[in-house]
Parts: structure tokens; C-alpha cells; sequence
């Protein structure tokens, strides 16, 4: 098919991992509002283990 742009080769997925207090939803936020600002698609996933959710 010529002239057609296969999407999923235009997408880039970052994974930010840390610990408690590094930062890690704050720059994934931030990376999401850079990407918004210059005209691009973002979302972010913010996952917490169990251990940081509670008894449920």
C-alpha cells in the first residue's frame, strides 16, 4: 500500500521506574505536558505495587 503511513511506527513509549520520593510521576508528568506543548498525543499510567495502595 503506497502512501500509507503505518502509525505504530510513530509511536514511542517511555518507562520511568523509581521508588518513593525520586520524582518518577512528577517527570512523567512533565514529560506528558512537554509533549502536549509541542503538539504531540501523551498519556500517563501513574502504578503503584500493593504495598503502597493499602489494605483494601
Amino acid at each position: 500500500m503506497e502512501g500509507v503511513i503505518n502509525w505504530w511506527f510513530l509511536l514511542l513509549e517511555v518507562r520511568f521506574h523509581g521508588r518513593g520520593g525520586q520524582g518518577v510521576v512528577t517527570m512523567a508528568n512533565l514529560l506528558g505536558e512537554a509533549a502536549a506543548y509541542d503538539g504531540l498525543f501523551s498519556s500517563a499510567f501513574p502504578i503503584y505495587g500493593a504495598e503502597r495502595r493499602g489494605p483494601r
